[in-house]
C-alpha cells in the first residue's frame, strides 16, 4: 500500500482505532470472521471513510488508490491478525 507492506500500512494508520490485534476499539473488529460483506463495500470505507464516525476518507489523507484499497481489504480479509 503506497509502496508498504500493508501490514505496515495497517500498523502506522490503522491500529489506534482499529486495535494491533484488529479486535476492534473505536473502530470495529477487522477480522476475517467479522468481515462478511462483500470487498466492495470495504474498500469503498477505505477509500471514503464513513459518515458520522471516526473513519477518514483514506484516498484524500492518505493518497491510497483503487487498487491499495483491493490489497488492504484483502489482506484483512484473509490473514489472521
Amino acid at each position: 500500500v503506497k509502496g508498504q507492506p500493508v501490514a505496515d500500512f495497517f500498523k502506522t494508520s490503522c491500529t489506534a482505532c482499529h486495535g494491533v490485534k484488529r479486535q476492534g476499539g473505536v473502530g470495529p473488529e477487522l477480522t476475517p470472521r467479522k468481515l462478511t460483506k462483500d470487498n466492495a463495500f470495504y474498500e469503498d470505507t477505505v477509500l471514503n471513510g464513513r459518515s458520522g464516525t471516526a473513519m477518514p476518507a483514506w484516498s484524500k489523507t492518505a493518497s491510497l488508490s483503487q487498487d491499495d484499497a483491493r490489497v488492504l481489504v484483502l489482506w484483512l480479509k484473509t490473514v489472521a491478525p
